[in-house]
């Protein structure tokens, strides 16, 4: 039986993906690195892990953490009911999504844009997954997720960390069934931070 996989239980662990200030650049790799051993806990042992029990990981793979891939974005509400059906993993009927918000941004000198969508059925659960040019290469075929609070709606601008980009639960347990970045949020670049595909 497939596994609707939960979007909000990384956000929950992954608690510092959108973050307005760090002290320092070490400071800054520190708390990337402390959040990715705190994910690789999660996946060995909490009960909502995509791994069994019995085989977990012993380690998830990441890039080196580069804070160019920190980015300062806008944030454009978008009014009324604009929905878009995103395509499940495993060839599930989609899901209807609403649009919320228009995410602006400038990576590698490229003007950039990223939809920020809620789940129609839990208005609580954002969904941000993108997909750019090492999918397939060095990173999950499908794309990857950012993980947001919702406090990011009332923002007009925020910090987007790239560094905090996680796999989808379908990337270790073809189990789970997850939400492909539709195409509008694939991105005509690479963005080689946050996590690499999973292998054993």
């Amino acid at each position: 039986m497939k596994k609707v996989a939960v979007v909000g239980v990384l956000a929950i662990v992954l608690g510092m993906v959108m973050i307005s200030v760090f002290s320092s650049s070490s400071n800054y790799i520190d708390t990337v690195s402390q959040e990715r051993e705190e994910l690789l806990a999660f996946m060995q042992r909490n009960f909502d892990s995509p791994f069994d029990a019995k085989n977990p990981p012993q380690q998830l793979y990441f890039y080196e953490v580069d804070e160019k891939y920190r980015v300062e974005i806008k944030v454009v509400l978008l009014d009324g009911d604009d929905y878009v059906q995103i395509q499940q993993t495993s060839g599930k009927s989609p899901k209807m999504y609403k649009k919320v918000a228009r995410l602006e941004f400038v990576l590698h000198k490229k003007a950039c844009v990223l939809f920020l969508y809620q789940n129609e059925e839990n208005p609580s659960d954002l969904l941000l997954p993108f997909g750019d040019e090492t999918n397939g290469k060095s990173t999950y075929d499908t794309g990857r997720y950012l993980h947001v609070k919702p406090r990011v709606l009332q923002e007009k601008k925020y910090l987007l960390d790239f560094n905090m980009a996680t796999n989808p639960y379908c990337a270790y347990n073809d189990e789970y069934i997850c939400p492909i970045p539709p195409r509008e949020n694939v991105l005509g670049i690479a963005i080689p931070a946050g996590e690499k595909k999973y292998h054993r």
